[in-house]
């Protein structure tokens, strides 16, 4: 199971069900990923972290949810940024661009990328703390900044998807707004994400609403939105990012923080 789905979000799923497609009837997760790793390969684009995907090990994942834990894995390992991240990034995106795959799939994908873009930044809010103590300043490592241009590279290609989108995979698509605002503009879903966040439930509604702060660069919203994700989600106080943290970096992590959410309740409604 994704490393985010808790039995607390699996209490809550069936309120999630009716809004999140299906995977009956699609091709398995394997196959699809496979067939894009031999994509790059034939492009001369594979590298050793693609590649793996066609190796006999592959082929030995027990479910889905095995291939998920183990794509999540593979890019960003106990949850920070190795020299090996910035490999897969096209596989990832290659496969969420496949119509085929299921939508919670899809919303995974798109959420795991996006992950993968604000590593460097989430951990710089997280750390922000000891970082100013230190006197070190926000700066990012190499392997981080790596792959957020990686992801940047990427971005438009995937907010381009956004009309076709089911409500959950655009709140992954909100995401990847939030964490490279130019590419929003550039293709023109800023105002949608406004009008998108109007439509939802209060969680969901405040969620959108701190994308849109983000995306549109509005820094007098910025503070009262971050305000309100805080109220609405049950996040820790010890995992709320420092004062000292850049606003959009604390707002990234945030952010984060209540997709987990979103996407936990969607994988519990499939998965059960």
């Amino acid at each position: 199971m994704p490393h985010w789905v808790t039995s607390e979000t699996a209490a809550r799923a069936p309120t999630e069900a009716a809004a999140s497609p299906r995977v009956e009837g699609l091709p398995p997760l394997l196959d699809t990923v496979r067939v894009g790793a031999s994509r790059l390969q034939a492009d001369a684009m594979a590298m050793r972290v693609t590649n793996w995907w066609l190796s006999e090990e592959a082929t030995q994942l027990k479910d889905d949810r095995e291939l998920l834990a183990r794509l999540h894995d593979s890019v960003l390992h106990q949850v920070r940024c190795t020299p090996q991240t910035v490999e897969p990034i096209e596989l990832l995106a290659g496969v969420f661009r496949n119509d085929r795959v299921a939508a919670p799939f899809r919303l995974w994908l798109v959420l795991l990328i996006a992950e993968i873009g604000t590593v460097g930044r989430r951990l710089a809010a997280q750390d922000a703390d000891r970082r100013s103590a230190l006197e070190l300043g926000v700066i990012l490592s190499a392997h981080e900044l790596a792959v957020e241009r990686a992801v940047e590279a990427i971005a438009r290609v995937l907010l381009r998807r956004w009309p076709d989108e089911c409500e959950a995979v655009r709140c992954g698509l909100a995401f990847l707004s939030a964490a490279f605002p130019d590419s929003a503009y550039e293709v023109g879903i800023i105002e949608s994400i406004g009008e998108f966040a109007a439509t939802c439930e209060p969680h969901r509604a405040a969620m959108l609403t701190l994308v849109y702060a983000l995306a549109s660069a509005e820094e007098s919203a910025l503070p009262y939105s971050y305000k309100a994700a805080i109220t609405i989600t049950p996040i820790e106080l010890s995992d709320i990012p420092s004062p000292l943290a850049p606003a959009v970096f604390a707002g990234l992590d945030v952010l984060h923080r209540m997709l987990q959410l979103e996407s936990g309740l969607v994988f519990a409604a499939t998965f059960g």
